[in-house]
């Protein structure tokens, strides 16, 4: 009978550390799980950030390009007082009388063209290098950007 007692209490025993194994078991895997959630929890904070990043700077390129769309038209607006002065003098002069003239139209319109140029490109005014290529003289302020 001892015996008979026995068996059953080493079965019971046995059957309870397999029980125990396998909750450990379950346990490690809820536990690698719950890891891996959290590091993809970080990685989507992560994501979250850059792309509130990419929008706000998104967001100020457009605005940028808004304010660079309007100062062009404005510049093109003030340009188109030459092209109107131009037909007008073609229909009004001859142009053997409007000669003299024409150097300094021809002036006033390739600085108007410059100016458009350096506008469209005005991040290349702060670079040390295109300055002098250009021969403009350096900004006394030292703040060369285009309002």
């Amino acid at each position: 009978m001892k015996s008979e007692t026995e068996e059953k209490y080493r079965h019971y025993v046995n059957t309870l550390t397999e029980r125990i194994q396998t909750c450990d078991d379950i346990l490690h895997h809820v536990d690698e799980t719950l890891d891996l959630f959290n590091e993809l929890q970080l990685q989507h904070q992560g994501v979250t950030t850059k792309t509130k990043t990419l929008h706000d700077a998104c967001d100020r390129l457009l605005m940028e390009k808004q304010k660079l769309m309007e100062f062009s038209e404005a510049l093109r607006s003030k340009l188109n007082y030459f092209d109107e002065l131009e037909n007008v003098r073609l229909k009004f002069w001859p142009t053997n009388i409007f000669f003299c003239h024409m150097s300094m139209y021809q002036c006033v319109v390739d600085g108007g063209r410059l100016l458009v140029l350096l506008i469209s490109h005005y991040h290349y005014i702060e670079e040390e290098v295109p300055q002098q290529g250009l021969n403009l003289p350096p900004s006394s302020s030292g703040n060369t950007k285009f309002s």
